[in-house]
Protein backbone atom coordinates (compact mmCIF):
# COMPACT_ATOMS: atom_id res chain seq x y z
CA UNK A 1 0.00 0.00 0.00
CA UNK A 2 1.68 3.02 -1.20
CA UNK A 3 2.94 5.37 1.92
CA UNK A 4 0.93 8.55 1.55
CA UNK A 5 -2.51 10.14 2.83
CA UNK A 6 -4.48 8.99 5.46
CA UNK A 7 -2.64 5.96 5.13
CA UNK A 8 1.00 6.66 5.62
CA UNK A 9 2.57 4.65 7.99
CA UNK A 10 -0.06 1.83 8.37
CA UNK A 11 2.86 -1.14 7.70
CA UNK A 12 5.71 0.79 9.83
CA UNK A 13 4.37 -0.47 13.33
CA UNK A 14 6.71 -2.41 15.44
CA UNK A 15 4.23 -5.37 16.14
CA UNK A 16 7.51 -7.44 18.26
CA UNK A 17 5.90 -7.50 21.11
CA UNK A 18 2.36 -8.13 20.47
CA UNK A 19 4.42 -11.74 18.43
CA UNK A 20 6.50 -11.66 21.99
CA UNK A 21 3.01 -11.80 23.84
CA UNK A 22 1.78 -14.65 21.53
CA UNK A 23 0.45 -13.24 18.46
CA UNK A 24 0.09 -15.11 15.65
CA UNK A 25 -0.49 -14.58 11.55
CA UNK A 26 -2.28 -16.62 9.86
CA UNK A 27 -0.91 -16.95 5.79
CA UNK A 28 -2.78 -14.64 3.27
CA UNK A 29 -3.36 -17.44 1.05
CA UNK A 30 -5.53 -18.88 3.75
CA UNK A 31 -7.20 -15.51 4.45
CA UNK A 32 -8.21 -15.11 1.09
CA UNK A 33 -9.40 -18.81 0.06
CA UNK A 34 -11.29 -18.49 3.40
CA UNK A 35 -13.01 -15.01 2.27
CA UNK A 36 -13.73 -16.13 -1.10
CA UNK A 37 -15.07 -19.47 0.50
CA UNK A 38 -17.62 -17.29 2.49
CA UNK A 39 -18.78 -14.37 0.29
CA UNK A 40 -21.01 -16.30 -1.71
CA UNK A 41 -22.96 -17.36 1.63
CA UNK A 42 -22.90 -13.05 2.57
CA UNK A 43 -24.47 -12.59 -0.36
CA UNK A 44 -27.36 -15.03 0.44
CA UNK A 45 -27.33 -13.29 4.48
CA UNK A 46 -27.33 -10.17 3.04
CA UNK A 47 -30.06 -10.42 0.38
CA UNK A 48 -32.57 -12.56 3.27
CA UNK A 49 -31.82 -9.75 5.87
CA UNK A 50 -32.93 -6.68 2.94
CA UNK A 51 -35.95 -8.57 2.26
CA UNK A 52 -36.59 -9.06 5.85
CA UNK A 53 -36.22 -5.24 6.43
CA UNK A 54 -38.41 -4.37 3.36
CA UNK A 55 -41.37 -7.15 4.12
CA UNK A 56 -41.15 -5.12 7.99
CA UNK A 57 -41.60 -1.87 6.52
CA UNK A 58 -44.47 -3.09 4.07
CA UNK A 59 -45.84 -4.73 7.10
CA UNK A 60 -45.46 -1.48 9.50
CA UNK A 61 -47.11 0.65 6.77
CA UNK A 62 -43.51 2.54 7.30
CA UNK A 63 -41.79 3.69 3.99
CA UNK A 64 -38.73 1.49 3.43
CA UNK A 65 -34.89 2.40 4.60
CA UNK A 66 -32.78 3.26 2.09
CA UNK A 67 -30.40 0.13 1.80
CA UNK A 68 -27.47 -0.62 0.20
CA UNK A 69 -27.65 -3.69 -2.63
CA UNK A 70 -26.90 -6.19 -1.25
CA UNK A 71 -24.90 -7.93 -3.54
CA UNK A 72 -22.01 -4.99 -3.24
CA UNK A 73 -19.27 -5.51 -1.12
CA UNK A 74 -19.57 -2.42 1.56
CA UNK A 75 -15.45 -1.98 2.09
CA UNK A 76 -12.53 -1.88 0.07
CA UNK A 77 -11.80 -0.16 -2.79
CA UNK A 78 -14.15 1.24 -5.77
CA UNK A 79 -13.50 -0.33 -8.84
CA UNK A 80 -11.54 2.52 -9.80
CA UNK A 81 -9.36 3.30 -6.96
CA UNK A 82 -8.64 0.00 -7.28
CA UNK A 83 -7.59 -0.05 -11.15
CA UNK A 84 -5.36 2.79 -10.29
CA UNK A 85 -3.70 1.00 -7.32
CA UNK A 86 -2.69 -1.95 -9.42
CA UNK A 87 -1.28 0.41 -12.33
CA UNK A 88 0.80 2.06 -9.35
CA UNK A 89 1.68 -1.18 -8.21
CA UNK A 90 2.55 -2.50 -11.98
CA UNK A 91 4.66 0.60 -12.41
CA UNK A 92 6.72 0.01 -9.32
CA UNK A 93 7.42 -3.05 -10.05
CA UNK A 94 8.38 -2.09 -13.82
CA UNK A 95 10.76 0.45 -12.52
CA UNK A 96 8.67 3.15 -13.59
CA UNK A 97 6.94 4.83 -10.68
Amino acid sequence: MPAQGEYTGVHTRDNSKSVNAGLTTRPAVDTARDTLAWWPGELVRRAKRTDEIRAQSAKDGTPAPRLADPALPRAGLSPEKEAKAIEMIAKGAAGGA
